[in-house]
């Protein structure tokens, strides 16, 4: 794998952070992520709701921005929240604003996302992390095109396109109550699939090649090579954190290098035995298990700075604190 041309590359969720993203910026060669972008260019232009499930770090909010740039509300905002950062308490707030004096400390108006989306797309992350009370007035606001400020007697119009997103297992948090069948049915219409890289490793070496480009100039590095066995390193692993665990890795590997080679090493530091002193064969990691490696490794690597690890997992904290108890995790 070569290096790049960093002279014409950008990075994608640089791009995103602009509010520029379009399909051509979204990288890939592989034949299912083709697929998905096909199904996504077809729908931009529809106007209607959609729902992209993927698991955490396929990129579905470059997605959700791509199909925002395509549709005829690309002059329009792209209001994007991962409502799985938002405390219950302060839900409607923060989705619908609030008017002067409608509590203690609201001493203005205070226009909610719906409202500072108007005319162009809301994307909601996590989804399913909102209570049912609050998705039930996501789909009224929807449905309706209207919201009332807390507080406010008035409604106000508010015609959105809304593009939600979630990696749960849809059945499973229906049943359970997390995820309100109704919204489900409203945003199941249409539906876009990202593949997780593992089902995309033709994309990794390409991956690789522009993250080292952009790399190289942001460390000012000079990584002309990456050697065979961390090629196969590259292929073989499980990538439970899909391809923001990729950007990571590859980020922290060259800012690390010294020469002109990346080596596993540098890619997989945390090579280290387990607790009973034996690695078990990569094939034979569930994924549940790669999951808990990847947490501990990113909390390892991030000081176990809880936030810090959150940004870099994509996941909200309480998300993350969840995770950390169910695998038993514990700083050493």
């Amino acid at each position: 794998m070569g290096s790049g041309d960093p002279s014409v590359l950008e990075s994608p969720s640089g791009r995103y952070r602009r509010g520029c993203v379009c399909f051509a910026d979204i990288w890939t060669m592989s034949s299912a992520m083709i697929r998905c972008l096909d199904e996504a260019r077809r729908l931009a232009p529809l106007d209607v709701d959609l729902l992209i499930l993927g698991e955490t770090g396929t990129g579905k909010n470059l997605l959700a921005q791509a199909v925002h740039s395509a549709s005829r509300r690309a002059k329009g905002p792209f209001v994007a929240k991962n409502v799985g950062s938002i405390p219950s308490a302060l839900a409607e707030d923060e989705l619908f604003g609030h008017e002067a004096g409608a509590f203690s400390e609201a001493r203005t108006r205070r226009r909610g996302l719906f409202e500072l989306a108007s005319g162009g797309t809301l994307f909601f992350d996590e989804i399913g992390t909102m209570s049912p009370d609050v998705q039930a007035k996501i789909l009224s606001a929807v449905e309706l095109k209207r919201i009332r400020r807390l507080g406010g007697e008035e409604e106000t119009q508010c015609d959105v396109r809304l593009i939600c997103a979630t990696n749960a297992d849809l059945p499973k948090a229906i049943a359970s109550g997390a995820l309100r069948e109704d919204l489900y049915f409203r945003l199941a219409r249409h539906i876009l699939r990202v593949p997780p890289l593992r089902a995309r490793s033709e994309d990794i070496p390409m991956l690789v090649d522009r993250f080292v480009a952009l790399d190289n100039v942001t460390y000012n590095r000079a990584v002309r090579r990456v050697t065979a066995d961390c090629v196969s390193r590259l292929l073989e692993y499980p990538w439970p954190g899909n391809l923001r665990e990729l950007r990571f890795r590859i980020s922290s590997a060259v800012a690390r290098c010294d020469g002109e080679e990346l080596s596993s090493d540098l890619v997989f530091p945390e090579a280290e035995p387990e607790r009973d002193g034996s690695i078990p064969p990569r094939q034979e990691l569930s994924l549940a298990e790669a999951e808990r490696r990847h947490i501990r490794r990113v909390l390892t690597l991030t000081g176990w700075c809880v936030s810090e690890a959150a940004r870099e997992l994509g996941i909200s904290r309480p998300t993350l604190r969840k995770k950390i108890a169910k695998y038993g995790l514990k700083k050493a």
